[in-house]
C-alpha cells in the first residue's frame, strides 16, 4: 500500500511541475518516515508518530559519511512531510493532517560570504585549459547553479547575441543570461 502511494504522490508532484530534484527527493524522505515508523495504513498516522520520526532524525546518522543530519535536511523532511499530507488531505486519503498543529524551528541560514577579488583572479589564473575557463566563466561569471549548467546545450548559446538561455532553472523557470 505504501508503495502505491509513494508513487502516486510522485505523480502529483510531477503534475504539479515540481522540479526534478524535488521529484525525486520528497517521495524519498516520505518513504523513509513510512518505513521508519512501519506505517502500512496512512490513515492511521498521529501527530506523536511525526514527532517521534523528527525527534529521531536529529540523531540519524548520515548514510554515506560520518555525522548527523543538518537542520536544512531535517527541514527537508518537514517540508516534504507537509506536501504529502497536505496532499493526502485534499485528495481525501486522510481525514486529519496530523503535522497542521505542529510547530517547526527554522533552520540557521548558512551566511555565504562572496569571493574577494583576489580569490576571484586567482581561479581564473588556475583555469589552465579551454574547458576549465569555459565552466569556470559559465558558474562563476553566468551565475549558473550546478543543475543549469548539466542541462546545457550548445543550441542554448547565442554568440550573436550574446545570450544564455537557460530553459529550466529553480522552479523550473527560464531565463535568460546575458555573455
Amino acid at each position: 500500500m505504501t508503495a502505491a502511494i509513494i508513487l502516486q504522490f510522485k505523480r502529483y508532484l510531477q503534475n504539479v511541475g515540481y522540479g526534478t530534484s524535488t521529484q525525486n527527493m520528497l517521495p524519498v524522505l516520505v518513504e523513509e518516515f513510512m518505513e521508519h515508523k512501519q506505517i502500512t495504513d496512512i490513515s492511521c498516522i498521529e501527530q506523536q508518530k511525526v514527532q517521534l520520526f523528527l525527534d529521531y532524525l536529529q540523531t540519524r546518522p548520515l548514510k554515506k559519511r560520518t555525522g548527523a543530519l543538518s537542520e536544512m535536511m531535517i527541514s527537508h523532511y518537514v517540508y516534504a512531510l507537509k506536501t504529502f499530507f497536505s496532499w493526502c488531505e485534499v485528495t481525501e486519503q486522510i481525514d486529519y493532517n496530523p503535522i497542521s498543529g505542529m510547530k517547526f524551528k527554522r533552520p540557521k541560514q548558512n551566511s555565504r560570504e562572496p569571493l574577494s577579488k583576489d580569490a576571484i583572479t586567482g581561479l581564473f589564473t588556475a583555469a589552465v585549459t579551454l574547458q576549465e575557463q569555459t565552466i569556470l566563466h559559465l558558474f562563476y561569471s553566468c551565475g549558473l547553479r550546478r543543475s543549469e549548467g548539466e542541462a546545457l546545450n550548445s543550441s542554448d548559446v547565442h554568440f550573436k547575441q550574446q545570450l544564455l538561455y537557460v530553459r529550466e532553472g529553480k522552479g523550473a523557470r527560464r531565463r535568460v543570461v546575458p555573455i
